[in-house]
């Protein structure tokens, strides 16, 4: 099946990751041994650039495009963000397979395993580029209580910026609910960078809770459970991502 002319040639590594439930290290390792053909013929070259009207094979299968769709998620304390835990800790796909949804949905980001909250799906891969790039500055909302009340110079620490070892550091509180118990805002998405940030100024965050991405909130969804987005959802995020 063909797919929809996209505006630009879409590399190969991207169709294949977006329309299939394989991982980008297996496709790569796909192509490497000939497994992939585009037309019949055999692609070596994962940024191959398709056209609207290619029909993709991997492993004999025809690779066929499906609807985008997106989705938010309340992920449990004690999940882990991936869809393949070597460990056979609680992840994702579980999730994924007891709402009976389709394995080409990819997580947008992650939280770590301690922490709660929304996390967003999608099979779009232009709309998961645009949410997590650096460059669109997209703001995540947590509350967040941490081991000690915070001190007044600590809230203006944070709102002013620092630097951690991989980099600069910035964000805003953006309601207090107790000396310990708060609401803050960032853009920066890198890994722990609440949890390391609030390590550099003296305190342990006691629990991490994401409550919204951009314009999206978590709103009263169950831990653990999905739910569709709106194309209205989608064109807030859209919108607040393009630079």
């Amino acid at each position: 099946m063909m797919f929809k002319e996209p505006s630009t040639p879409l590399p190969l590594i991207n169709f294949l990751r977006q329309y299939s439930s394989v991982s980008r290290r297996a496709i790569l390792q796909k192509i490497a041994s000939g497994l992939v053909r585009v037309n019949g013929t055999v692609i070596w070259d994962a940024q191959h650039a398709l056209t609207g009207t290619d029909a993709v094979y991997m492993d004999q299968v025809l690779i066929q495009p499906q609807p985008v769709q997106y989705y938010r998620f309340h992920k449990p304390v004690g999940v882990v963000s991936t869809m393949d835990d070597p460990k056979n800790r609680s992840c994702l796909a579980h999730y994924i397979a007891k709402n009976r949804l389709p394995r080409t949905l990819r997580p947008i980001g992650r939280l770590d395993r301690d922490s709660s909250g929304l996390l967003l799906f999608s099979n779009d891969g232009m709309f998961i580029h645009r949410v997590l790039h650096p460059s669109h500055a997209i703001a995540k909302m947590y509350r967040i209580t941490v081991d000690a009340p915070l001190r007044e110079r600590s809230k203006r620490q944070f709102r002013e910026g620092f630097f951690l070892e991989d980099g600069p550091v910035q964000g805003t509180i953006e309601r207090v609910f107790s000396p310990r118990d708060v609401l803050v805002s960032i853009t920066m998405g890198r890994n722990r960078i609440l949890r390391r940030a609030f390590a550099h100024m003296g305190y342990t965050i006691q629990t991490l809770h994401r409550t919204g991405i951009g314009g999206i909130s978590l709103g009263s969804l169950a831990p653990g459970a999905f739910a569709a987005m709106d194309a209205d959802c989608i064109k807030t995020l859209v919108s607040q991502s393009i630079t």
